[in-house]
């Protein structure tokens, strides 16, 4: 069992102990490495929490201090002792404010934790069940809200700016992580970046909150705080928690990539997909959509590139470099890159995938599974061929300096952030990319995002470094993904965000 809750005859301990947490945090204290994240999908909606820590937002005083450095020491932390009913609670578990946080049901009569004032359950017995694996961190919430003098850890929040905000529940989630000595779960990690507030004034009294009875997702204490664009995002959202339950049920929703040969010209997703659409529900259209949303954004783009360019001859060979590449977004499924490019270019014979990035780590045996696919026996009769190869631990301008470098017919930068100018290790590694990107002539570069402002902050940083030619301005992709996730960085503003949502194509002046 996890921590009583605090009595007056502990403040002088608690005290003792925050001070100890913010000298920690000073020291950039570091601790054992944990296993790697178990949920790798997981991470896909939770991917734009690392923008915080990138974005120049100046942290208030709410905030804690030396919060960047302190991300790196804290993104591995010791792991807990946990049985295996509380592993099993972990493994594919979520976070929404709305749903009880053992059975994911939708709230009808909420049974509250009164400690940290964060968590719902349908029933006193799935409160009691979930104790173990919330008792530590809630006691961090507790402890973390009695060093503010606070009714509640977010009041400190409510009528400031979404930035403070963002800040303050970022930092208070790092707080914790401190203060239980482990790195979050995915799920825990949600409880600080979704809670349940008013999504005008950020007022976190759960009694003041009227949530939409429909996705049951944004709340607002007074009827001129809901926003207006409400019904932009409500079926993304209630779509959202149906995929999430989905995973929570039954695991990842399992799709069968097409087999019949293109029929017609690429236009958008739905027509190129519409064979398949009558043949899946909903959830599985959705997640074919996100799996075919690279190869057909990179297709479509340079299909553009051909029409543009008068000189163009048809290749027979291809070798496309796929930038900032992670295992669990570009690096999946890689049949995609047959069914969803290859069949659709007749005359191209011999295609090569090269995914690049830092924070991609490859094994041999995955190299090999990766070369070893069989394509289709149309592909097999023409004697077509399709090649992957991995450069792992690398950045983009380095693996273009090296030996190993072959150029590319197509550069895909697929959900980039290019605009940021603090990213992987905390430096600003997009700047010598993009110079390399463009130092090539004849050469498309394909850049996508979440959000047109992100797509035309990225112009903005382009055209600041090198002198470009526009083929595709910042315009909102046909074949962007379709399943929606919630989008932390302008939660405010758009609360869902799809993958490759805007496109840009760009090439050397």
């Amino acid at each position: 069992m996890g921590k009583k809750h605090k009595s007056q005859s502990c403040k002088k301990e608690s005290t003792k102990k925050d001070r100890d947490v913010h000298a920690g945090i000073e020291e950039r204290c570091k601790y054992e490495n944990s296993s790697a994240d178990e949920n790798g999908e997981a991470l896909a909606e939770l991917e734009t929490v690392n923008e915080v820590r990138n974005s120049n937002t100046i942290i208030q005083s709410e905030s804690l201090k030396n919060v960047n450095g302190l991300l790196d020491c804290l993104k591995l932390g010791k792991k807990s002792n946990n049985c295996n009913q509380q592993k099993q609670l972990k493994s594919s578990n979520y976070y929404l404010h709305y749903v009880c946080q053992v059975c994911k049901s939708v709230i009808v009569t909420a049974d509250k934790c009164t400690k940290c004032q964060m968590i719902l359950y349908c029933s006193k017995e799935h409160r009691r069940q979930h104790w173990p694996v919330h008792a530590d961190l809630c006691s961090a919430v507790q402890d973390a809200r009695q060093s503010r003098n606070a009714k509640h850890i977010l009041d400190v929040a409510i009528e400031k700016d979404y930035e403070f905000f963002k800040s303050f529940c970022y930092n208070l989630m790092i707080e914790c992580e401190y203060r239980i000595q482990r790195k979050l779960e995915n799920w825990e990690k949600e409880l600080f970046l979704y809670p349940n507030v008013c999504e005008t004034c950020f007022q976190c009294d759960s009694e003041l909150l009227t949530s939409c009875d429909k996705c049951h997702h944004r709340s607002y204490c007074k009827p001129e705080h809901q926003n207006a664009d409400h019904n932009l995002y409500c079926g993304n959202l209630q779509t959202f928690y149906e995929m999430r339950n989905q995973k929570f049920l039954h695991g990842n929703v399992q799709v069968t990539l097409p087999t019949e040969q293109p029929i017609g010209a690429l236009e958008n997703m739905d027509l190129s997909l519409h064979t398949s659409k009558k043949n899946l529900n909903k959830l599985e259209y959705l997640q074919l959509c996100d799996i075919a949303t690279g190869p057909f954004t990179a297709l479509y783009a340079y299909n553009h590139f051909k029409e543009l360019d008068t000189n163009h001859r048809s290749k027979t060979s291809m070798v496309i470099h796929v930038v900032g590449a992670e295992k669990f977004f570009e690096v999946n499924t890689l049949q995609k890159w047959e069914i969803f490019f290859l069949h659709y270019l007749p005359d191209l014979k011999n295609l090569i995938i090269t995914f690049v990035g830092p924070e991609l780590d490859i094994s041999e045996d995955e190299i090999l599974s990766a070369n070893n696919t069989e394509l289709c026996d149309k592909c097999v009769d023409l004697k077509r061929t399709l090649k992957f190869s991995f450069i792992s631990n690398t950045l983009y301008h380095d693996y273009a300096a090296g030996k190993s470098f072959q150029m590319p017919s197509l550069v895909c930068v697929f959900n980039a952030g290019m605009y940021r100018s603090t990213g992987y290790n905390q430096q600003d590694t997009w700047k010598d990319t993009i110079v390399k990107l463009f130092s090539w002539k004849n050469i498309p570069i394909l850049i996508t995002e979440y959000t047109s402002e992100e797509a035309e902050k990225d112009m903005q940083r382009i055209k600041a470094i090198q002198k470009v030619k526009t083929l595709i301005p910042p315009t909102q992709n046909p074949f962007s993904g379709r399943c929606p996730n919630l989008n932390f960085v302008s939660y405010q503003k758009v609360p869902v965000i799809f993958k490759n949502y805007y496109m840009i194509l760009l090439q050397r002046e």
